[in-house]
């Protein structure tokens, strides 16, 4: 464990205690993704947290269901954390294929889920609520 926490360096770690706090001041608000909260529309990682709640419970299939992927965080992090001893390429290809698998489950979650983890509802989002709001001030 101490050798995973020596390849974090301080920048990085700096990154993860801001998103911690900025994640956890959202919570306090009664925001639980500040994505959605913003734009209306779910983000790719939306149920991620309802997965890994109900796999510790020992629900995989509502782990399944809340986000197919919750799985591949952990190996995710790994390959990230371990990217210099990796070479370079498939590092880049371990990494692009995570991405590209995330954007496919979430376009299709998006697209065709029949869902409501997944939504797409701008009309809720605090943009389109405050572009209204102004709109409404001046006309």
């Amino acid at each position: 464990m101490q050798n995973l926490i020596k390849r974090i360096n301080k920048s990085d770690f700096k990154l993860f205690l801001f998103i911690d706090v900025f994640y956890l001041i959202m919570q306090l608000a009664g925001i639980t993704c500040p994505i959605l909260f913003i734009t209306g529309i779910s983000c790719a990682g939306c149920g991620m947290t309802r997965a890994w709640l109900s796999f510790f419970k020992g629900d995989f299939l509502a782990a399944f269901h809340y986000h197919p992927l919750f799985w591949l965080v952990i190996p995710t992090f790994f390959v990230w954390v371990y990217k210099n001893k990796i070479n370079k390429t498939i590092y880049r290809l371990i990494m692009n294929n995570f991405i590209l698998l995330f954007l496919g489950v979430y376009i299709y979650r998006l697209l065709l889920g029949h869902n409501d983890i997944v939504v797409f509802r701008p009309r809720e989002g605090f943009v389109y609520r405050i572009i209204l709001f102004i709109y409404q001030l001046i006309f």
